[in-house]
Protein backbone atom coordinates (compact mmCIF):
# COMPACT_ATOMS: atom_id res chain seq x y z
CA UNK A 1 0.00 0.00 0.00
CA UNK A 2 1.19 3.09 -0.85
CA UNK A 3 -0.89 6.63 0.12
CA UNK A 4 -0.87 9.55 -1.88
CA UNK A 5 -4.00 10.99 -0.68
CA UNK A 6 -3.47 13.74 1.47
CA UNK A 7 -5.30 14.37 4.92
CA UNK A 8 -7.85 16.83 5.26
CA UNK A 9 -5.82 19.81 5.38
CA UNK A 10 -7.00 23.41 6.33
CA UNK A 11 -5.18 26.42 5.00
CA UNK A 12 -3.70 27.01 8.14
CA UNK A 13 -2.03 23.12 8.19
CA UNK A 14 -0.59 23.82 4.38
CA UNK A 15 0.70 27.40 5.66
CA UNK A 16 2.60 25.90 8.35
CA UNK A 17 4.04 22.64 6.12
CA UNK A 18 5.54 25.67 3.89
CA UNK A 19 7.15 27.66 7.19
CA UNK A 20 8.53 24.42 8.52
CA UNK A 21 10.07 23.27 5.27
CA UNK A 22 11.61 26.97 4.50
CA UNK A 23 13.11 27.18 8.50
CA UNK A 24 16.74 26.77 9.40
CA UNK A 25 15.54 25.77 12.68
CA UNK A 26 18.35 22.86 13.27
CA UNK A 27 15.62 20.35 15.34
CA UNK A 28 12.95 20.68 12.65
CA UNK A 29 15.77 19.95 9.87
CA UNK A 30 16.63 17.07 12.18
CA UNK A 31 13.15 15.36 12.66
CA UNK A 32 12.28 16.04 8.65
CA UNK A 33 15.79 13.96 7.87
CA UNK A 34 14.57 11.22 10.74
CA UNK A 35 11.72 10.63 8.42
CA UNK A 36 13.46 10.92 5.34
CA UNK A 37 16.07 8.05 6.98
CA UNK A 38 13.04 6.19 7.98
CA UNK A 39 11.66 5.68 4.65
CA UNK A 40 15.13 4.93 3.05
CA UNK A 41 14.95 1.93 5.59
CA UNK A 42 11.72 0.90 4.55
CA UNK A 43 12.12 0.98 0.85
CA UNK A 44 14.87 -0.98 1.24
CA UNK A 45 12.48 -3.95 3.24
CA UNK A 46 10.87 -4.93 -0.08
CA UNK A 47 8.90 -7.42 1.75
CA UNK A 48 6.45 -4.78 3.55
CA UNK A 49 4.21 -2.58 2.66
CA UNK A 50 5.02 0.84 3.01
CA UNK A 51 2.72 3.39 4.81
CA UNK A 52 2.97 6.40 7.26
CA UNK A 53 2.17 4.65 9.80
CA UNK A 54 5.25 2.50 9.19
CA UNK A 55 7.78 5.30 8.48
CA UNK A 56 6.47 7.21 11.52
CA UNK A 57 6.76 4.04 14.06
CA UNK A 58 10.27 3.77 12.18
CA UNK A 59 11.06 6.98 12.75
CA UNK A 60 10.10 6.94 16.57
CA UNK A 61 7.40 9.68 16.04
CA UNK A 62 3.58 9.90 16.16
CA UNK A 63 1.64 9.81 12.71
CA UNK A 64 0.82 13.84 13.57
CA UNK A 65 4.16 14.55 13.90
CA UNK A 66 4.63 13.25 9.86
CA UNK A 67 1.41 15.21 9.47
CA UNK A 68 2.94 18.03 10.56
CA UNK A 69 5.76 18.34 8.30
CA UNK A 70 4.38 16.17 5.40
CA UNK A 71 0.87 16.27 3.72
CA UNK A 72 1.51 12.40 1.85
CA UNK A 73 4.47 10.06 1.79
CA UNK A 74 4.72 11.44 -2.40
CA UNK A 75 5.84 14.51 -0.41
CA UNK A 76 8.20 13.19 1.87
CA UNK A 77 9.74 10.89 -1.25
CA UNK A 78 10.20 14.35 -2.70
CA UNK A 79 12.04 15.90 0.40
CA UNK A 80 14.56 13.23 0.41
CA UNK A 81 15.81 13.68 -3.59
CA UNK A 82 15.91 17.35 -2.29
CA UNK A 83 18.77 16.58 0.19
CA UNK A 84 20.72 14.37 -2.33
CA UNK A 85 20.95 17.82 -4.04
CA UNK A 86 21.36 20.03 -1.17
CA UNK A 87 24.42 22.10 -1.95
CA UNK A 88 25.10 20.30 -5.29
CA UNK A 89 25.10 22.85 -7.60
CA UNK A 90 27.75 25.20 -5.73
CA UNK A 91 30.07 22.27 -4.77
CA UNK A 92 29.88 21.54 -8.43
CA UNK A 93 31.26 24.54 -9.09
CA UNK A 94 34.19 24.76 -6.58
CA UNK A 95 35.22 20.95 -7.52
CA UNK A 96 35.43 23.17 -11.11
CA UNK A 97 37.23 25.19 -10.36
CA UNK A 98 39.56 23.88 -7.79
CA UNK A 99 40.43 21.16 -10.53
CA UNK A 100 44.57 21.09 -11.31
CA UNK A 101 44.12 20.19 -14.77
CA UNK A 102 41.35 20.95 -16.99
CA UNK A 103 37.51 22.14 -16.63
CA UNK A 104 36.40 18.65 -17.60
CA UNK A 105 38.52 17.16 -14.65
CA UNK A 106 36.70 19.44 -12.20
CA UNK A 107 33.32 18.58 -13.72
CA UNK A 108 34.13 14.84 -13.72
CA UNK A 109 35.19 15.45 -10.10
CA UNK A 110 31.95 16.82 -8.86
CA UNK A 111 29.88 13.96 -10.59
CA UNK A 112 32.10 11.03 -8.83
CA UNK A 113 30.75 13.69 -5.31
CA UNK A 114 27.69 13.37 -6.88
CA UNK A 115 27.28 9.55 -6.80
CA UNK A 116 29.07 9.43 -3.21
CA UNK A 117 25.91 11.23 -2.20
CA UNK A 118 23.16 8.72 -4.42
CA UNK A 119 25.41 5.77 -2.29
CA UNK A 120 25.06 7.30 0.81
CA UNK A 121 21.56 8.04 0.66
CA UNK A 122 19.73 8.15 -2.47
CA UNK A 123 20.37 4.40 -3.96
CA UNK A 124 17.27 2.68 -2.21
CA UNK A 125 15.27 5.75 -4.01
CA UNK A 126 16.65 5.42 -7.63
CA UNK A 127 15.96 1.72 -7.66
CA UNK A 128 12.51 1.45 -5.90
CA UNK A 129 10.38 -0.58 -7.83
CA UNK A 130 7.23 0.42 -6.52
CA UNK A 131 5.56 2.17 -9.25
CA UNK A 132 4.20 5.13 -7.63
CA UNK A 133 7.68 5.63 -5.59
CA UNK A 134 9.19 5.69 -8.72
CA UNK A 135 7.33 8.30 -10.85
CA UNK A 136 7.58 10.04 -8.35
CA UNK A 137 11.22 9.96 -7.58
CA UNK A 138 12.46 10.30 -11.16
CA UNK A 139 10.41 13.09 -12.45
CA UNK A 140 11.79 14.75 -9.14
CA UNK A 141 15.57 13.84 -9.33
CA UNK A 142 15.48 14.86 -13.19
CA UNK A 143 13.59 17.91 -12.26
CA UNK A 144 15.98 18.91 -9.71
CA UNK A 145 19.01 17.89 -11.48
CA UNK A 146 18.04 20.49 -14.34
CA UNK A 147 16.99 22.94 -12.42
CA UNK A 148 21.11 22.87 -10.91
CA UNK A 149 22.39 22.56 -14.57
CA UNK A 150 20.89 25.57 -15.80
CA UNK A 151 22.81 27.36 -12.40
CA UNK A 152 26.03 26.32 -12.98
CA UNK A 153 25.40 27.25 -16.60
CA UNK A 154 24.12 30.86 -15.57
CA UNK A 155 27.29 31.00 -12.69
CA UNK A 156 29.60 30.62 -15.22
CA UNK A 157 28.26 33.06 -17.68
CA UNK A 158 27.60 29.97 -20.29
CA UNK A 159 24.13 30.50 -20.91
CA UNK A 160 22.61 30.62 -24.03
CA UNK A 161 18.56 31.83 -23.52
CA UNK A 162 17.95 28.67 -24.22
CA UNK A 163 19.73 26.72 -20.90
CA UNK A 164 16.41 25.62 -19.78
CA UNK A 165 15.93 23.33 -22.85
CA UNK A 166 19.23 21.92 -22.53
CA UNK A 167 19.14 20.98 -18.91
CA UNK A 168 15.61 19.39 -19.19
CA UNK A 169 17.11 17.39 -22.05
CA UNK A 170 20.44 16.70 -20.52
CA UNK A 171 18.74 15.97 -16.79
CA UNK A 172 16.50 13.11 -18.42
CA UNK A 173 19.10 11.21 -19.81
CA UNK A 174 21.22 11.17 -16.90
CA UNK A 175 18.41 10.21 -14.64
CA UNK A 176 17.97 6.95 -16.81
CA UNK A 177 21.58 6.73 -16.48
CA UNK A 178 21.89 6.90 -12.36
CA UNK A 179 18.98 4.34 -12.27
CA UNK A 180 20.01 2.22 -14.60
CA UNK A 181 23.69 2.59 -12.41
CA UNK A 182 21.26 1.64 -9.04
CA UNK A 183 19.50 -1.07 -10.37
CA UNK A 184 22.21 -2.80 -11.90
CA UNK A 185 20.42 -2.58 -15.60
CA UNK A 186 23.38 -3.46 -18.19
CA UNK A 187 25.73 -3.93 -15.00
CA UNK A 188 27.04 -0.71 -15.22
CA UNK A 189 29.65 -0.14 -12.80
CA UNK A 190 30.57 3.28 -11.35
CA UNK A 191 33.46 4.30 -13.67
CA UNK A 192 30.77 3.21 -16.78
CA UNK A 193 27.91 5.22 -15.13
CA UNK A 194 30.37 8.60 -14.71
CA UNK A 195 30.92 7.96 -18.47
CA UNK A 196 27.66 8.17 -19.57
CA UNK A 197 26.73 10.79 -17.72
CA UNK A 198 30.05 13.01 -19.32
CA UNK A 199 28.80 11.83 -22.47
CA UNK A 200 25.60 13.39 -22.22
CA UNK A 201 26.63 16.91 -20.87
CA UNK A 202 27.18 19.37 -23.29
CA UNK A 203 30.53 21.06 -24.37
CA UNK A 204 29.47 24.02 -21.90
CA UNK A 205 29.76 22.08 -18.98
CA UNK A 206 32.98 20.02 -20.00
CA UNK A 207 34.62 23.00 -21.90
CA UNK A 208 33.77 25.82 -20.57
CA UNK A 209 33.19 27.00 -24.20
CA UNK A 210 30.40 26.55 -26.39
CA UNK A 211 31.16 24.48 -29.15
CA UNK A 212 29.77 23.61 -32.52
CA UNK A 213 27.50 20.48 -33.23
CA UNK A 214 29.84 17.70 -33.38
CA UNK A 215 29.64 14.82 -36.36
CA UNK A 216 27.32 11.80 -34.78
CA UNK A 217 30.20 8.93 -34.22
CA UNK A 218 29.09 5.85 -32.19
CA UNK A 219 27.58 6.74 -29.42
CA UNK A 220 27.55 4.55 -26.05
CA UNK A 221 24.14 2.85 -25.82
CA UNK A 222 22.35 3.69 -22.66
CA UNK A 223 20.21 0.62 -21.47
CA UNK A 224 17.16 0.07 -21.94
CA UNK A 225 14.89 0.67 -18.08
CA UNK A 226 11.81 -0.22 -20.24
CA UNK A 227 12.83 -3.95 -20.60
Amino acid sequence: MWQTSAVDDSTQQVDRRERLANTADARIFRTRTKLADALLSELRDDSKAISVGSVAARASVGRSTFYTHFATLDELVCYAVDLLFDGFGPDDLVSRRSAASSTRDGARAGFEDFLDRIEMRGRDLLKSRAPTVRVVVHERFAARFASNLQGVLVAEQLATGREWILAEYVAGGVTRVLVAWATGVGELDRFQAIDYIMDFMPSQIIEGTIAPPAESTSPREVPNLDD
